[in-house]
């Protein structure tokens, strides 16, 4: 009984933390989503997310805890990396680097 109960704590605290993975990569890929649209509107592109995830290894080199990674598609045809910092004291949280 006791084994049972020990497989059901630790089942419990996977699905626990799959969920909390899940939600917060939701909500990471809306604050990339809403970020991307207002640098939209006011710099008149047409910048389309492509995917929303890890960039390449060379720039993800520069990643920081809680940055947001989405890779762009210009409408020239062109790739682009954009990242949203999280925690940005001045300055444009959102920097983007060539693919």
């Amino acid at each position: 009984m006791r084994e049972v109960l020990s497989i059901l704590a630790v089942a419990a605290v996977v699905v626990a933390g799959v969920g909390l993975f899940v939600m917060i990569r939701k909500l990471k890929a809306k604050y990339i989503t809403q970020a991307i649209q207002r640098y939209n509107e006011a710099n008149g592109t047409s910048y389309v997310i492509d995917k929303i995830g890890m960039p390449p290894v060379k720039l993800w080199i520069n990643n920081r805890k809680g940055d947001t990674w989405a890779r762009l598609k210009l409408p020239d045809g062109k790739s682009r990396w954009a990242r949203l910092r999280s925690r940005q004291i001045s300055g444009d949280p959102l920097t983007f680097f060539d693919a």
